[in-house]
């Protein structure tokens, strides 16, 4: 953007071409058509498409599916990678983004919004899914690292025996 308006020279990158220098990105973003993409400060990553296009980019896709792991509807546990990717907010109204999209199966996608239920992101990935009886569900996004801020359990192995002598013996097979 700081390029566009001729604050720097920064070069631009073309896909399929490569980089190129400040002025053909100039000439060529005059003449091209806009689509805005929210990236992260911190990286620069892609974080939001916003409302101008409805289907999720796959980059997008796929951080969907790894995040949610499986379809957030309460009581489904079908795995991500068989659902579809659902606009909390519903489209145009709400962002093509990860904070407004969700892995929904099929089943559950058409359910919620034939059948009335309504989601609320709450803090720290959680959900709120409202029936449309009112009864309401917190959802949490699972885990896939161990957090960071929870306080280290003891190592199984650095517990003494009843005798005080190495590791305790098991109770029931590992499996």
């Amino acid at each position: 953007m700081t390029t566009l308006l001729g604050l720097d020279e920064h070069p631009a990158y073309l896909d399929g071409y490569g980089p190129i220098d400040a002025d053909m990105a100039r000439r060529l973003a005059g003449a091209g058509v806009w689509r805005w993409v929210g990236t992260s400060p911190a990286g620069g990553h892609a974080m939001d498409y916003g409302t101008t296009r409805y289907t999720p980019p796959q980059d997008l896709v796929d951080f969907v599916i790894l995040r949610d792991r499986e379809c957030l509807m309460p009581g489904c546990h079908q795995a991500a990678y068989r659902c579809e990717i659902d606009h909390r907010t519903p489209w145009p109204y709400g962002p093509t983004s990860a904070c407004n999209c969700s892995a929904l199966c099929k089943t559950c996608h058409l359910q919620k919004h034939r059948a009335g239920w309504s989601v609320t992101r709450l803090a720290d990935g959680q959900q709120k899914w409202t029936s449309p009886t009112g009864h309401t569900t917190t959802v949490h996004l699972p885990r896939i690292a161990p957090d960071a801020r929870a306080p280290d359990s003891p190592n199984e192995t650095d517990q003494p025996t009843a005798d005080g002598n190495g590791p305790p013996e098991p109770d029931e097979p590992p499996f």
